[in-house]
């Protein structure tokens, strides 16, 4: 999560595992529910502004596992001792 320093938006990295229509859906609804949840943050936090969510998809976590599978397929899945 990164919040710019004005405090007027808020970036949300999200991962989804999934094929790219759960992905697309699955921002699609947080997009649909970031005024909710930007209200529920308003009630909770006690600042001047409330940032404006923007959701991005992280795919980090799914390269890492992708990167995992071809190193072990590279090393026939042996660990070094």
């Amino acid at each position: 999560m990164q919040v710019a320093p004005d405090l007027k938006t808020c970036k949300v990295y999200i991962s989804v595992l999934g094929d790219k229509k759960e992905k697309e859906d699955t921002i699609a609804g947080l997009k649909n529910a970031a005024g909710y949840a930007r209200r529920c943050l308003a009630q909770s936090l006690n600042l001047r502004n409330t940032p404006e969510l923007r959701f991005i998809l992280d795919e980090s976590i799914e390269y890492g596992i992708e990167m995992s599978k071809k190193i072990d397929a590279l090393t026939g899945g042996k660990e070094e001792e």
